[in-house]
């Protein structure tokens, strides 16, 4: 993980687990590489009362970088993941950067109490 790669996963990072401490949860979002390299946030309007399914928001988000050209950019989404045949699933923030050949990055966490515990980010092709 190099340059403006890393800038877009410590953003989405950062900005996951900003939204895990405040409300205990978070929706899917992106971040775009601007022309100077600046990190910006990627996000849909989500209607409280008629939330779509995460599905559909990365969907929209995939929908709006495309029809504003954006070539750099990056989802982040929670998932659950098995890290051993011998352990349960565990969740962890995903962050999928939307170039070829890049790998996904995953950040396993758990809740002890009131705060959130996060493993090690690890890499997958």
């Amino acid at each position: 993980m190099i340059g403006l790669h890393q800038d877009l996963v410590e953003h989405c990072l950062e900005t996951a687990k900003q939204m895990l401490d405040q409300t205990n949860e978070f929706h899917p979002f992106g971040a775009f590489l601007g022309k100077n390299g600046t990190v910006h946030p990627l996000g849909v309007e989500v209607d409280k009362k008629n939330i779509p399914s995460n599905g559909d928001l990365i969907q929209q988000l995939n929908d709006l970088a495309k029809t504003e050209n954006i070539e750099h950019y990056s989802l982040c989404y929670e998932v659950s993941i098995q890290l051993e045949t011998s352990r349960n699933p565990t969740d962890a923030i995903c962050v999928e950067i939307k170039v070829k050949d890049v790998p996904k990055f995953y950040l396993p966490f758990s809740k002890a109490g009131e705060t959130f515990v996060y493993e090690e980010i690890f890499a997958v092709e």
